[in-house]
């Protein structure tokens, strides 16, 4: 798929508020992984086993990875924007 988007779909179709809105998944996933661990305690990760790491840790290491996520998220609309290969952008 990564493969197909470099070389084949239309290029600049990406906005940045994307990167934002790609985000939406894994925070609704680390909001019930956090429920569902606090009822059972279990954690599926351990970077967010609140009661081993406490709260302060566990947002800690969200936060990173959200950080990185976004970043990643920006980084791929940036690449979108300056793609040598795949269609023109067509007007809308």
């Amino acid at each position: 798929m990564a493969l197909w988007w470099l070389l084949f779909a239309a290029r600049a179709r990406l906005r940045w508020s994307a990167a934002l809105w790609w985000s939406a998944y894994p925070l609704a996933y680390l909001v019930y992984a956090l429920v569902r661990g606090a009822r059972d305690g279990k954690y599926p990760y351990h970077f967010m086993d609140v009661p081993e790491l406490g709260w302060l840790q566990t947002a800690l290491n969200a936060g990173g990875i959200a950080v990185g996520f976004i970043l990643g998220g920006f980084a791929l609309v940036w690449i979108d924007g300056g793609r040598p290969l795949g269609s023109r952008r067509y007007s809308r």
